[in-house]
């Protein structure tokens, strides 16, 4: 996996041909993110920050609430 800056997405969204998004950023850039990467047209996002965001029809958003993912692993390994 690479980690390039936010100023080259749609750049490179396009020549690599992504199709896949994650956002990883503070609450406050979040929606700034998505909003990049619908420009670049990179249809399924994953957002692991810890706020919900909006996309366009036609996008695929899946918010990760990753605390809430931990807990809930924790919680199967003391109960197992």
């Amino acid at each position: 996996m690479e980690i390039l800056h936010t100023n080259r997405i749609k750049k490179v969204a396009k020549e690599r041909n992504i199709e896949i998004g994650l956002i990883t950023t503070p609450s406050s850039e979040a929606q700034n993110v998505a909003d990049m990467l619908v420009e670049a047209e990179v249809r399924e996002i994953l957002n692991f920050a810890p706020t919900q965001i909006t996309v366009p029809k036609g996008y695929v958003l899946k918010n990760i609430f990753f605390t809430t993912v931990l807990d809930n692993l924790a919680y199967l390994l003391s109960n197992s």
